[in-house]
């Protein structure tokens, strides 16, 4: 008699989501400015990277850190702002450190500023940050 010969289930790997990684030279901080704006959600920090040319980079690793915690994310999942653009929450009265891109200089002491209304009262404002290779 012949054996019978069972077929091998081969389990597939199914493709992930990788970020490109960033090429080239460190980023640097090119510009940073407050934020007062009421219809934009309360402390919004807008990042956006760029390359030496001035072109927005999608997948570039971005590390934000805190006394109590730290968090990673990625350039390019808001295509529709730019893909170089990033976002994060602050919270009120907590200082936070970004790097960005795998071997960036800290950026430290950002902090979500106080603006004032029409009211005389404040808000939780903003930052706008922009980073660029050399």
């Amino acid at each position: 008699t012949v054996p019978t010969v069972l077929p091998f289930d081969t389990p597939t790997a199914r493709p992930t989501r990788t970020p490109i990684p960033t090429p080239g030279l460190p980023f640097i901080l090119a510009s940073q400015e407050t934020v007062c704006n009421p219809n934009l959600t309360d402390g919004l920090m807008e990042i956006s990277v760029l390359d030496s040319h001035k072109h927005q980079m999608p997948g570039v690793e971005i590390d934000i850190s805190w006394n109590s915690g730290e968090e990673v994310f990625f350039t390019g999942f808001k295509p529709e702002i730019g893909d170089g653009y990033a976002d994060y929450v602050m919270q009120q009265g907590v200082t936070y450190s970004i790097v960005v891109g795998q071997t960036g200089a800290p950026i430290t002491n950002l902090l979500a500023p106080a603006c004032p209304d029409s009211n005389g009262q404040t808000y939780l404002g903003g930052l706008k940050l922009v980073f660029q290779q050399p």
